[in-house]
């Protein structure tokens, strides 16, 4: 008698260590590309929000500039909310009938590095 080999009638269930490995890296991967991106983000939103804030702190200021009359406009510098500073300066129009106002409103961007915007109207001066 001739012995046949026994057909295996189990079926293997479950995965392989290498298969498990395989997935936890994808898995992994993919996390640390998902922290990597909402790290950006909030500094992104950060800036855009200090941004946001120093012009409406320079819209007020012009508007208090404007506001002034002519003859008692000045270059002047303030502190605001302890990190914007603002400086303007103004200077005659050439047919002297107004005055340029230039206001620089600096601030520490992200990683406290400044940043420094710039916004320049005209003051007419009717008499």
């Amino acid at each position: 008698m001739v012995r046949r080999p026994r057909a295996r009638t189990r079926l293997r269930r479950g995965f392989t260590i290498v298969e498990i490995l395989i997935a936890v890296t994808v898995l992994v991967v993919g996390v640390l590309g998902f922290v990597g991106t909402t790290a950006a983000v909030t500094r992104m939103l950060s800036r855009g929000n200090r941004s946001n804030r120093g012009a409406f702190i320079s819209q007020q200021r012009l508007e208090q500039i404007q506001a002034t009359p002519c003859q008692l406009l000045a270059n002047g510098s303030e502190t605001r909310a302890n990190i914007y500073q603002l400086s303007w300066t103004v200077t005659t129009t050439p047919g002297g009938n107004g005055k340029n106002v230039r206001l620089i409103t600096g601030y520490p961007a992200v990683l406290s590095r400044p940043r420094a915007d710039t916004m320049e109207t005209t003051v007419l001066c009717i008499r």
